[in-house]
């Protein structure tokens, strides 16, 4: 098993890539948290783990970046976002509802 890092493919391990581009080795549960997260996740977020901050961006908007200080925190924020990103619009007052 081997990593993609550096090919712009996600790691196929959990990998940090802390300050100046260094490779920074997680614990265990930090790698479970990120490779659970990234599975339930990647087609929508490009999620990392660098130097103890974890971060996700949404695919469609790079732009956008989610910080947290935990994995759960993160999940937290990407439920919120992607929520956030899918739901549709209230109809407007005296406006009828589709069945």
């Amino acid at each position: 098993m081997g990593s993609d890092v550096g090919n712009g493919h996600e790691p196929t391990w959990p990998v940090g890539t802390g300050s100046a581009g260094r490779r920074s080795v997680l614990s265990l549960e930090e790698e479970l948290d990120l490779t659970g997260i990234r599975w339930h996740w990647r087609e929508v977020y490009a999620i990392g783990l660098d130097d103890g901050v974890w971060h996700a961006s949404p695919h469609a908007e790079p732009a956008t970046v989610l910080t947290a200080g935990t994995a759960d925190e993160l999940r937290s924020l990407i439920r919120a976002d992607y929520t956030r990103r899918t739901a549709k619009p209230a109809p407007l007052l005296g406006e009828r509802m589709s069945t």
